[in-house]
């Protein structure tokens, strides 16, 4: 499973931004320094982590039975990867 194949991430879509022409546009637009980027892609990714952990940590104790949640440690994992490439690579790029 990798974060691609999931609508919901904007700058894996054909035309699309890169993270960084994200940073770059917000920072050209709205004048704020966007030195520290990296701190708040890894920080949005822990964040989603945590959602996908009480989602998965639901269906595994059996308080929701969809099983469209039994892949979500998957994605646990994925973005705990991911963080941690960032911060090894100290980029945001994919």
């Amino acid at each position: 499973m990798e974060l691609q194949g999931v609508q919901c991430f904007l700058t894996s879509l054909p035309g699309a931004f890169s993270r960084e022409e994200v940073a770059k546009y917000y920072a050209e637009r709205s004048g704020r320094d966007t030195s520290n980027v990296l701190f708040y892609y890894v920080l949005g990714l822990l964040k989603l982590a945590v959602i996908a952990q009480q989602i998965y940590y639901r269906y595994a104790k059996g308080m929701t039975r969809d099983e469209r949640f039994a892949v979500m440690i998957h994605m646990v994992r994925l973005l705990a990867k991911k963080g941690v490439t960032a911060i090894d690579k100290e980029s945001i790029a994919p």
